[in-house]
């Protein structure tokens, strides 16, 4: 509420058109490519992360440089698609993936351990609130409504879209963590994907319906590749915009193969994992949280102060 409050005060702009009317160009320059590098260390941490777990799963003689590859191809295809085709996708993905979190609690209900949830306040009430604020990264999609404006048919459903986005993933966190929690200890919360993975070979339908598991991997794969889809959109969007380039197509191809090399950078699992559990949360903190807020809230008193003068 407290993004939306900031951008309403200026219909129609996302935060790097913010950004230059508070610094000009120079400034938009800044954060435009602070934005990029951004999205591309987020998308190459869990991109590695999502490789690693097909890997374990199903690909285990298969390299990451192989695996990963395949979802780097999407990037380009998917910023050269005309139109909305890329939303679009997301649009008819994103309920099916809800769908199956909810499937997958009720398929698994009789497997959980209400005890689980014991002790309510964890490690102590500093640790769960003070400490744990830093879960907030669990959120970090949000960084997407400071671009959004721009791309909105309607400018004024940027309020309702944000208190909609929030709640489903809300409830997709809850059900998701909820699960993990309810039927495995502590010590399956190194990854969300396979202690996630590992419940869905819990579902049983008789010796009809198996393999459930290739089914919630398939959606899994599909919704990644919706992500690489709008992050790389929004990416190039960016670009585009702190450039002036006529065509933001060609600049798909080298930020995708920049993506690729800083996916492959990490030299093992430990390191990418450090990676998200630790550095992506502060990165998040750093960047959408603390400094597009300050940026925002400076430009509104900005605005605020030249309509006085007037």
């Amino acid at each position: 509420m407290l993004i939306y409050k900031l951008l309403s005060k200026f219909p129609g702009l996302d935060i790097i058109d913010i950004s230059k009317l508070l610094g000009g160009k120079s400034f938009q320059i800044i954060v435009g490519l602070g934005a990029i590098v951004y999205i591309i260390f987020i998308t190459s941490v869990l991109l590695r992360i999502f490789a690693n777990c097909l890997k374990i799963v199903y690909y285990p003689m298969t390299g990451l440089l192989f695996i990963i590859s395949i979802f780097i191809v999407s990037i380009p295809i998917s910023c050269n698609l005309q139109g909305n085709s890329v939303f679009k996708a997301n649009l008819a993905i994103v309920p099916i993936v809800v769908f199956s979190i909810i499937f997958l609690f009720i398929a698994n209900s009789k497997h959980f351990h209400i005890e689980n949830i014991f002790p309510i306040f964890g490690n102590g009430i500093n640790e769960t609130f003070g400490i744990g604020i830093s879960n907030l990264f669990a959120f970090s999609g949000t960084a997407i409504l400071y671009f959004l404006p721009p791309m909105l048919k309607n400018k004024k459903q940027l309020r309702i879209i944000s208190i909609v986005s929030v709640l489903v993933s809300s409830i997709y966190f809850l059900l998701t963590m909820a699960t993990i929690l309810f039927m495995f200890s502590p010590s399956a919360f190194i990854s969300e994907l396979m202690p996630l993975y590992s419940a869905v070979r819990y579902v049983e339908f008789g010796t009809f319906f198996e393999r459930q598991d290739s089914v919630f991997l398939l959606i899994w794969i599909l919704s990644f590749f919706c992500y690489l889809g709008i992050m790389f959109n929004l990416c190039t969007s960016i670009y585009k915009k702190i450039t002036n380039i006529k065509s933001k197509k060609l600049i798909c191809f080298p930020l995708a193969l920049l993506t690729l090399g800083c996916s492959l950078l990490p030299k093992n699992e430990s390191i990418t994992n450090y990676l998200e559990g630790t550095i992506y949360r502060y990165v998040f903190l750093i960047f959408p949280v603390a400094i597009y807020l300050i940026m925002l809230s400076i430009a509104v008193l900005k605005k605020n102060k030249k309509h006085i003068k007037e």
